[in-house]
């Protein structure tokens, strides 16, 4: 009877050992099946390099990531996050673990928010261990040498010695490097690197645009004149930072200096000075018509002037895309004044600006967002305006930006709204009929009517 009792008991610890799940041991590089990670526990590399757990960014304590972290370093430096884009709020409650053969980060919550989403068969023998070069590895423990997942093959902004960038022929996907949004915020940023699938190139993107065209280099005297690259021409520019000074008695000898550059992306000549850039164009802006404009020279493949009209079509119907952008912005803001004045002008409830169809259903912080770059873009002072870069930036979410002021006109606009009538000037033959501010325009109107507005 005693015997039956003690192999009982020692079968119920045994069932209570493999079914809860025990916390990591200090040190360990290693978890198991039956184990898990929460709050300030943290996994290590054998050799002391890497240590892996929650962390929170500088300034923002709200946040937090499961991260591989170099030790010997002492500022605090990420080489690798899984969750960089679904942030938990609570440490202690969120959960690192093995479930059905997957490494599963549990929010607060306790819902799944991030996974290694690989299909394993042996979903009881799996293991994720932290290696020595940093490298978090989901592998069967009775078979390690084959791994079933690795974060290597998942970089975020940071390229470790032994990792890879690469370019999946048969699921067609890239792994590559992408920035930060900014120094508080690891989400994915505008810029990445990744290896071009058609010339094992690797290549700079920025918010997934690129260079289609690849620039020669080499000595200009001996190089083919007709692969040669060109410059184009963008006069009134404010021009961009980190420039380079270089010694030039002439503009050609400063356009000459940057072709031999195979870094050089841009020059500008003048008042015997020449300036080269070396890499991106950061920040390039139009000057307004004060003088201070210089002109900038941009280095382009010279098949990129064989399209000949096309490429000024493009940059014409660019300039044009980005005034029409502008434009509309002060337009909906005009019409979000007239229909919502107090709101904007003396604070209310933003979601009163929405279509009511909508029934509130929208991101407080874009609707904001939104308001606020639309009544940037209509200062009274054009110097105040934001560039088309800006607007994209603030619109990202990128840029943050304080509250505008009313512009002078806008807020005569608004206080005299009522005075403003609408006539419609219709092809068809009728006499056009006046409107009040406050009336709706006439739906009969053909489509080649023009509106007019005209204070009484």
């Amino acid at each position: 009877m005693g015997v039956r009792t003690n192999s009982y008991f020692i079968f119920s610890l045994l069932f209570l050992f493999f079914t809860f799940d025990l916390p990591i041991s200090h040190g360990s590089d290693t978890i198991s099946a039956n184990q898990s990670l929460s709050g300030d526990q943290t996994l290590v590399s054998a050799n002391g390099t890497f240590k892996l757990g929650f962390y929170d960014q500088p300034g923002n304590s709200s946040n937090y990531y499961i991260c591989i972290v170099y030790i010997k370093v002492s500022l605090r430096t990420i080489a690798w996050i899984a969750n960089r884009d679904k942030p938990i709020a609570d440490k202690n409650s969120a959960v690192l673990k093995i479930m059905d053969g997957n490494l599963v980060l549990l929010n607060e919550s306790q819902i799944p928010i991030w996974s290694t989403n690989q299909n394993s068969a042996a979903s009881s023998s799996v293991v994720a261990v932290l290696g020595d070069d940093g490298n978090l590895v989901v592998k069967d423990g009775f078979n390690s040498t084959q791994p079933i997942w690795q974060s290597f093959d998942f970089p975020t902004n940071t390229w470790l010695p032994g990792g890879k960038l690469a370019y999946n022929k048969r699921t067609r996907t890239h792994q590559n490097l992408t920035s930060w949004k900014n120094s508080e915020d690891p989400s994915r940023g505008l810029f990445s690197l990744s290896l071009k699938a058609d010339t094992n190139e690797y290549v700079t993107l920025w918010n997934g645009s690129e260079r289609t065209n690849k620039l020669q280099c080499g000595n200009t005297s001996v190089a083919n004149q007709e692969s040669m690259d060109e410059f184009y021409e963008y006069p009134n520019m404010g021009l961009p930072d980190n420039s380079l000074s270089v010694a030039s008695s002439s503009a050609a000898e400063c356009a000459s200096s940057c072709l031999n550059n195979c870094s050089c992306t841009a020059y500008s000549y003048y008042s015997n000075r020449c300036l080269i850039w070396i890499g991106e164009l950061v920040n390039l802006q139009l000057s307004p018509n004060d003088g201070t404009g210089r002109t900038l020279y941009l280095r382009l493949a010279a098949s990129e002037f064989s399209k000949g009209k096309e490429n000024k079509g493009i940059s014409i119907d660019a300039v044009a895309g980005s005034v029409a952008v502008v434009l509309l912005l002060g337009l909906v803001f005009i019409i979000i004044w007239k229909r919502q004045r107090s709101v904007v002008v003396e604070g209310g409830d933003l979601f009163s600006l929405l279509d009511h169809r909508l029934e509130k259903n929208a991101d407080e912080e874009e609707l904001r967002r939104i308001a606020r770059v639309a009544c940037w873009c209509i200062q009274d002072d054009e110097n105040h305006r934001p560039t088309m870069g800006q607007v994209v930036q603030i619109l990202e979410g990128v840029l943050e930006v304080n509250p505008p002021r009313v512009p002078r006109s806008l807020q005569a606009f608004v206080e005299n709204h009522e005075h403003i009538v609408f006539f419609t000037d219709s092809s068809s033959g009728q006499r056009s009929q006046p409107q009040s501010a406050h009336s709706t325009a006439s739906t009969r109107a053909s489509s080649t009517s023009s509106t007019m507005i005209s204070k009484s």
